[in-house]
């Protein structure tokens, strides 16, 4: 097995600064570390755990635990997770909620039994109480994508918020005045801040929001695909969609199309989350893009900061990560269309606004 001085040697550093890079105990230079994290990749080096943990008193393991491993968004949060706890000199350790809360306790149970050193989570409920028990425990919580009301945690999220106020915005402006918002259950954070987002580009255009098109609780392709049907078969169906996360984005997609809907031009259609096919879709599907990997690698970094620097006992902080908003084909309208060039994609990443 190889050893911290054969990656030293190999990067060309001495073997302290190779700690520094893969304990994250010091600043590095990013060129330094990045030989270092490549020396140790190419030797196959991984720090020894339990020798770590009877040095530093620390087990070297993050938990996360996440709603469903099927989210390409998701997917990808676990991928820069467990890339960052990696070049940290930790191991993660991943479970699955299913968006149960009762399941969710169960593996949070077992990763502090396992002396995880923190645990990422992306709440599978709005209730604080179970988060807040693991505090008083003494491990470090951060959620990922929401917060539950009351629990004093960090929170690192994709800006939802300003990603339904460019994605309402940009459907009203194009002349849609039904515009239906899916999402998750209300009374998890990212729920909220969509809802804030769109009535806000409601009452930036001077119209009125149709609550009746406003479908939370919304978790999975089957339950968007429903909602989307129950919708269209209204007497006054929507004229455009708003589907919050991928599994959404695929139900209301697939219902669209089983119903012989034309998108746009019967119903505009937005998705979001981090959804590589968006592109390829037919027509194109216009996306409030979330970077998944950039929100996994900011959460372990958030977690190693609460456990290995002085901000132990600072307040909880707040991490909105930048969205994009890319308009294709699935919500212009046959106008811009018509003079819009081959693979046309327009783009808005709008400043974070204070709430």
């Amino acid at each position: 097995m190889p050893t911290i001085k054969e990656v030293a040697a190999l990067a060309g550093v001495s073997p302290t600064t190779v700690s520094y890079v893969l304990l994250d105990r010091k600043p590095v230079l990013p060129s330094t570390r990045a030989r270092v994290v490549a020396a140790a990749q190419q030797l196959g080096y991984t720090p020894h755990g339990p020798a770590q943990a009877l040095r530093t008193g620390r087990n070297r393991t993050l938990g996360l635990c996440v709603g469903l491993a099927t989210n390409p968004t998701i997917g990808a949060i676990i991928q820069g997770a467990s890339q960052r706890a990696y070049e940290a000199g930790y191991v993660l350790s991943v479970a699955i909620s299913a968006h149960n809360p009762a399941l969710e306790r169960a593996h949070l149970s077992a990763l502090t039994q396992q002396r995880a050193a923190a645990l990422i989570v992306t709440p599978a409920s709005g209730e604080a109480t179970p988060y807040a028990e693991l505090q008083r425990a003494g491990i470090a919580i951060v959620c990922v994508d929401s917060r539950p009301a009351g629990l004093e945690a960090d929170l690192v999220a994709a800006d939802h918020y300003q990603g339904a106020l460019a994605a309402t915005g940009h459907l009203l402006a194009s002349g849609r005045r039904r515009v239906a918002l899916l999402t998750i259950p209300t009374g998890l954070g990212s729920s909220a801040a969509r809802l804030a987002g769109y009535r806000e580009a409601h009452a930036r255009a001077g119209l009125p929001v149709c609550e009746d098109l406003i479908c939370a609780g919304l978790v999975s392709r089957e339950h968007a695909r429903a909602a989307v049907a129950r919708l269209l078969a209204e007497p006054r169906p929507p004229d455009a969609v708003i589907a919050g996360g991928p599994p959404l984005t695929l139900g209301a997609l697939a219902c669209l199309h089983e119903s012989g809907v034309a998108i746009p031009d019967d119903v505009a259609l937005v998705g979001s989350g981090d959804v590589g096919w968006a592109p390829l879709a037919e027509p194109a599907l216009s996306l409030v893009e979330v970077d998944g990997e950039a929100l996994g690698r900011k959460a372990v970094e958030v977690a190693l900061e609460r456990i290995e620097t002085s901000i132990t006992q600072q307040p909880p902080r707040d991490f909105f990560l930048p969205i994009q908003f890319a308009a294709r084909a699935s919500s212009v309208g046959r106008e811009e269309r018509s003079t819009a060039p081959e693979g046309y994609v327009r783009r808005a990443s709008p400043a974070r606004l204070t709430q």
